[in-house]
């Protein structure tokens, strides 16, 4: 693959960068990350992040396409023009509901829950990759995006299929849209895409984990997931649109790839 044009990670220090759904799991891993790498983080989330690691914020409901662009305003008057945008923000509501079709996830009251799931998890980063790569765009800037997806984009998941078609749909809408701006763009669209990950969405559900753990999953931590950031924006080698998968293996060490992928239908 052509080498990318675009900041490597040593590039993006004394850069500014929004992190969405950054007070908590995977993305307070990664926020905490770039800040020690001297990047200037913003964290948008509903809630706030603790206050001993000093993150500037904003409250953002992803959902909300005017509060997005709410956040770009306060993040770059707060940080400055951003290079990097981590679109990370996501929920998960069906595991442990029961099969999709069961008496349970079948009522008519489920479904404002699978409406979230898809806002969430696919409409919020459709609409954040729009706001920031316009930003980018605007300040003639180099800059990244960084969609994060899941395992779950590439195989299925039969106890969260609606969660399973947002985070395809995240892979698809980011090797798409990367396509759009071609490899020599200034601007550069990735995925973070992993595995098990013992964040809130997994805590919350004991029986999940029991459940996981039972079959002999093996769950990674937020900051494999942080490590794995960094290596997706420091390596000049992968094509744009690029999806990098992280996965525990059975010895207990985490890995990392990055699938090659169709670049389009013709």
């Amino acid at each position: 693959s052509p080498l990318l044009v675009g900041l490597n990670m040593q590039a993006f220090k004394g850069k500014a960068a929004v992190v969405t759904g950054g007070a908590q799991g995977i993305g307070r891993a990664v926020a905490l990350m770039l800040k020690r790498s001297g990047v200037k983080v913003f964290v948008g989330d509903i809630k706030d992040p603790p206050s001993e690691e000093k993150l500037p914020s904003a409250r953002c409901d992803m959902r909300d396409f005017d509060q997005i662009q709410g956040l770009l305003k306060c993040a770059v008057d707060e940080v400055g023009p951003i290079s990097l945008w981590i679109n990370n923000a996501g929920v998960e509501h069906e595991a442990g509901q029961g099969r999709p079709f069961g008496s349970n996830m079948i009522k008519d009251d489920k479904r404002s829950m699978l409406k979230e799931t898809v806002d969430i998890n696919l409409m919020s980063v459709i609409d954040g990759t729009r706001v920031a790569v316009k930003h980018m765009q605007e300040n003639e800037s180099e800059g990244t995006v960084v969609n994060v997806a899941s395992m779950g984009g590439f195989y299925p998941m039969q106890s969260s299929p609606v969660y399973a078609a947002t985070k395809a749909g995240v892979v698809h809408y980011t090797r798409s849209c990367a396509a759009s701006l071609g490899d020599q763009s200034m601007i550069r669209l990735l995925g973070m895409c992993p595995y098990f990950v013992t964040t809130d969405i997994l805590t919350s559900k004991p029986k999940v984990i029991a459940g996981l753990k039972s079959v002999g999953t093996k769950l990674m931590e937020a900051d494999d997931i942080a490590d794995a950031m960094e290596e997706l924006l420091d390596r000049r080698d992968l094509a744009n649109g690029s999806c990098m998968q992280v996965y525990m293996k059975k010895d207990g060490t985490v890995a990392r790839k990055v699938p090659d992928w169709p670049r389009g239908l013709v």
